[in-house]
């Protein structure tokens, strides 16, 4: 049977991360490749140069997305004891309060779709906490945004992201589920995806 390739996306600060981290944690049988990290090595970008990753057409980034992910896909060597294999990336690209679809007919590739959801204060909260303890911005939004301009932008991210996943799921007729990340739960939310990758 053909190892099942998961696409996990979510909007930055929704908590994907964390909660991949807890899946892995306990189910030794999933591989997880989280998709930024890996993509920039694949570039032969400096890890964390996202300002460098920032400026690259946008064009060429997706052409070369995609070569990555048929690369991980058919790559033999890849975690040959696990079972499912987890991309983390995104299905928006999110940049200066502007939101743009970043995944295209690749998709047809994966097996499964995945979507975390969180609360926009929750989201906003993790996102501030981020670039406080790692020096680094995201350029997420306009540089005179408030914090109401930032929930509602987050709002507007949010149902994009759900709008492009909910199409590729249907126009490629992929198995697909959505989590809500709640404050605190990322324990409980990786058990329930971990539940539904063993129906897959």
């Amino acid at each position: 049977m053909k190892r099942p390739i998961v696409f996990m996306g979510g909007i930055n600060g929704s908590g994907k991360t964390t909660v991949l981290s807890s899946i892995i944690a306990n189910n030794k049988e999933i591989g997880f490749i989280k998709g930024s990290e890996f993509f920039m090595k694949w570039l032969g970008v400096k890890k964390g140069d996202y300002k460098k990753l920032q400026s690259l057409p946008d064009k060429d980034v997706l052409k070369r997305q995609e070569e990555m992910i048929r690369y991980i896909i058919n790559k033999k060597t890849f975690g040959k004891s696990k079972k499912i294999v987890i991309i983390d990336a995104h299905f928006i690209n999110i940049r200066n309060g502007k939101a743009q679809e970043w995944v295209g007919d690749r998709i047809s590739i994966m097996d499964v779709l995945l979507l975390i959801k969180a609360n926009p204060a929750d989201i906003l909260r993790r996102i501030e906490l981020d670039e406080k303890e790692s020096v680094r911005n995201r350029n997420i939004f306009p540089v005179c945004a408030d914090r109401k301009r930032k929930i509602n932008l987050i709002k507007i991210f949010t149902g994009k992201n759900e709008h492009i996943f909910k199409k590729y799921a249907r126009m490629y007729n992929k198995q697909n589920a959505i989590f809500l990340n709640k404050n605190g739960q990322s324990a409980k939310t990786a058990k329930r995806i971990n539940k539904f990758l063993e129906s897959i």
